[in-house]
């Protein structure tokens, strides 16, 4: 039954891990993607407040919005991968 335990276990630690490096890689990318989008869409944003477009300062807003909120998912996406990890790590020495 041990040995059923730690396969299982060993098991979950590498796709987990396989997970979180992907979740990594994707992070980076987006932050790299992101902080060439960013600049614009702020520039974008302060013409459109200097303007009083009050619709486009929406859209504009919704869409940094929408991106800080993507990018909080993906780091708690990391977070709780990790948090799987330790677990079956955990399992393995109990």
């Amino acid at each position: 039954m041990r040995i059923v335990k730690m396969l299982i276990a060993l098991s979950m630690i590498l796709l987990l891990g396989i997970l979180r490096l992907l979740a990594a890689a994707i992070s980076w990318l987006y932050c790299r993607a992101a902080s060439l989008v960013f600049a614009p869409l702020v520039i974008c944003l302060i013409l459109a407040v200097i303007m009083t477009q009050w619709i486009a300062v929406g859209i504009f807003g919704a869409i940094i919005g929408a991106c800080f909120i993507l990018l909080f998912a993906i780091g708690w996406i990391e977070v709780e991968l990790e948090f799987g990890q330790e677990f079956f790590k955990g399992l393995m020495h109990g």
